[in-house]
């Protein structure tokens, strides 16, 4: 039989420490437990604003197809009707060609009364008298088809009187006129009085005609339209005088 060993000494024995429970960790003093990963601020702010922006943009490109460019588009449309209206309707100076012995508006006679019938740009019809002087200058019309005729003789400044010449002539003004583009129609458009009439030819109707004419339009002063026209009746009823006094002799 052998004797147990003998038992240390408790003097030689650490001091008794209990376990301790560390929550989420293990057992045992200075364990740490498993840790969740940091989440990074500055990245997760900046992926909200890219989505805003993107929302926003998405928004802004919506608008601009879907509002602001065809708004845009509409007040182009409008202004190039209002720019090619106003090119239509814009009256073009037209010259022709007028021409008689011893008539010259800057001396003193009246303007040549043109009769000008046909229909506008718009389909209406025009029914008026332009005043042309011996540049062959005073008519303005818009685009359209136009018959021309004299419609009675001017006043020379010594009261002369002028056949009116039996002719018509037709002008048409086209859609590629710009905005009050001038004419020159000289070589299609010609009227031509020729020589005035013998005193004691003329008609006291056809002085009577050109008269009223100038005073409308054809003198700037009604006044020396009726001087004029005065001159040409002395004119002429001094012609038929010494005609019938030689018819008398004869």
């Amino acid at each position: 039989y052998q004797q147990p060993p003998a038992m240390p000494d408790t003097g030689d024995l650490p001091p008794y420490m209990p376990p301790v429970d560390v929550p989420g960790g293990d057992m045992g003093m200075g364990v740490p437990g498993p840790q969740r990963p940091k989440k990074n601020g500055k990245k997760a702010a900046l992926i909200t604003v890219g989505v805003l922006a993107a929302i926003l943009a998405g928004g802004g490109a919506g608008y601009y197809f879907g509002v602001y460019r065809p708004q845009q588009a509409e007040i182009e449309r409008i202004e190039k009707k209002k720019e090619e209206d106003t090119v239509k309707h814009s009256k073009h100076p037209v010259r022709i060609t007028a021409t008689g012995m011893q008539w010259d508006t800057d001396t003193g006679a009246t303007k040549l009364p043109v009769h000008v019938t046909g229909t506008d740009v718009d389909g209406k019809d025009v029914d008026t008298v332009f005043y042309v002087d011996s540049e062959g200058n005073g008519i303005k019309l818009m685009q359209g088809s136009y018959s021309l005729a004299v419609a009675a003789s001017p006043l020379g400044a010594d009261g002369e009187i002028w056949d009116v010449p039996n002719v018509s002539v037709s002008i048409k003004l086209g859609d590629a006129l710009k905005k009050g583009e001038k004419l020159d129609l000289r070589e299609n458009a010609k009227f031509e009085l020729g020589d005035p009439i013998n005193a004691v030819d003329v008609e006291a109707g056809e002085i009577t005609m050109a008269q009223n004419y100038a005073r409308q339009g054809g003198c700037d002063d009604k006044d020396e339209a009726d001087r004029l026209a005065g001159l040409a009746s002395s004119a002429r009823n001094g012609a038929v005088a010494s005609y019938n006094a030689a018819v008398s002799e004869a």
